[in-house]
């Protein structure tokens, strides 16, 4: 059996996976759990892919296999699933009628939500210029944030999470963090994986990772996405719009997780520590890679 009862205080019951130390609030969560350890069992009879719950299986089979490509382009000859996705890959690929123009700077584009895209991005909300280098800022938090680089006596602040000592930038990043300490984030814990998540939607989003599922279509490549962040954040591949800026040195990006790696190597924060000679690093990637070089140097 892979799992017993751990009593906590003397009050609180939580119940731990022997495989993986993983805890649960309840049974059920830990049974399910359970399952992600045992054999794959089910196997789609087409690819061959192996599954640990039926529902993975279902959704696959489903999602891959079950596609039925009615409607044909005449000039390429790729199929599409609906009339709809065929209408928006003639017109992308094999027309150049871009229809809709940016009054702002004249610039075209042959999908309406690109236009708005580009129109939000670059020329509305930026109100906040800084008098020093008359850079603009949609937000008055980030114009704030930009004013102090040019004080001399500006410090780099820190804060620092004083349960397992990782460190942040921002406060606000901190205090995020720190939800993932409370007891009550485990009612927003995945029971196949284990994984804490800080909301009853992002753990639905979790979810179709493990049964496969991709619900939202971009309705310009036809690629398939898991969450409404990560449909938005892939129409940028399409605009070419950076909305993110840095502060300090102007560079642009695509997705705020990435200023925010970037903005470390300005700050000089490195929250990832190596347990084996604590060495710390910018980003988990970096000290996943430092792990390896160590294993390869001891074998």
């Amino acid at each position: 059996m892979l799992y017993f009862k751990v009593i906590l205080n003397g009050l609180e019951e939580t119940f731990k996976c022997l495989k993986c130390n993983k805890t649960f609030i309840t049974l059920h969560k830990l049974k399910r759990h359970v399952l992600y350890h045992k054999e794959k069992r089910f196997i789609c009879d087409i690819c061959g892919n192996k599954f640990v719950h039926k529902c993975q299986l279902n959704a696959h089979i489903k999602l891959v296999h079950c596609k039925e490509n009615k409607y044909d382009c005449e000039l390429c000859s790729k199929a599409f699933t609906n009339i709809h996705y065929l209408k928006v890959h003639f017109r992308n690929i094999h027309t150049n009628n871009k229809k809709h123009v940016c009054g702002k700077c004249g610039k075209n584009f042959y999908h309406r939500k690109l236009l708005e895209t580009h129109k939000q991005t670059n020329h509305e909300g930026k109100r906040h210029v800084c008098t020093h280098c008359k850079k603009e800022f949609k937000t008055k938090a980030g114009y704030r944030g930009h004013i102090k680089t040019h004080d001399p006596n500006f410090k780099k602040i820190s804060y620092p999470c004083t349960i397992c000592l990782q460190v942040y930038s921002h406060r606000n990043s901190l205090r995020h963090h720190l939800k993932y300490h409370e007891g009550d984030i485990k009612e927003n814990m995945c029971d196949i994986c284990g994984k804490v998540v800080t909301s009853k939607t992002s753990l639905k989003h979790h979810m179709r990772i493990h049964f496969g599922e991709k619900p939202l279509i971009c309705d310009i490549c036809e690629k398939r996405f898991t969450t409404p962040q990560l449909l938005r954040i892939h129409y940028r591949v399409h605009t070419k719009e950076k909305p993110f800026t840095c502060t300090i040195c102007n560079k642009s990006f695509s997705q705020k997780p990435t200023l925010n790696v970037h903005m470390r190597y300005h700050t000089g924060e490195k929250p990832f520590s190596c347990l084996a000679c604590s060495k710390r690093f910018v980003t988990k990637t970096v000290l996943k890679n430092h792990q390896c070089r160590i294993q390869i140097d001891s074998s």
